[in-house]
């Protein structure tokens, strides 16, 4: 399902959601997902298009052409991968880990350069609604991007290392 009329025509559903998702509830998988994302998916492939004055593909799961990515979108709150407070988890999805590339020549372009050009427009992006990006250091091939509610006038940096306390798991 190409997500154009909910503002991200560059983005298939399945893009957003690990198959079993997608198999349980076919396009109603969208009703996992936080519209803002999508909003901010769009505009940040759109932006990084204009930066390189060349189509640029974003890349979050790719479970749909044979790729190995199935849960850089939306997770399942037992899923193993991340932490367990990700904004990834639960009912809403409001999180994406971002690789980029340049379209026509397939080159990647570097974690590093996103988040900087992230940074350095800082408040482009936080019109657009991203609010978080996950620091260089526990996302060095990717980008984390999220858009939960922060109240701050800057992008938050987050560091997730959230540890249970004695009896919680």
């Amino acid at each position: 399902m190409n997500l154009a009329k909910f503002g991200a025509p560059n983005f298939d559903l399945r893009e957003l959601v690990p198959p079993k998702l997608y198999d349980e509830r076919g396009n109603s998988a969208l009703w996992h997902l936080n519209p803002t994302l999508l909003t901010v998916l769009q505009f940040t492939r759109d932006f990084l298009g204009k930066e390189y004055k060349q189509e640029v593909s974003v890349i979050i799961n790719d479970w749909l052409w044979g790729g190995r990515f199935s849960e850089s979108g939306f997770r399942y709150p037992g899923s193993e991968t991340g932490s367990r407070l990700s904004f990834h988890r639960g009912g809403l999805c409001s999180a994406a880990d971002l690789k980029c590339r340049i379209k026509s020549t397939k080159e990647w372009i570097p974690a590093d350069d996103v988040r900087d050009l992230i940074l350095n427009n800082e408040k482009k992006f936080l019109k657009a609604g991203l609010t978080t990006l996950e620091a260089k250091e526990f996302a060095p091939t990717w980008t984390h991007i999220d858009c939960r509610l922060t109240g701050l006038d800057h992008i938050l940096i987050v560091r997730p290392r959230y540890k249970p306390k004695a009896g919680e798991s």
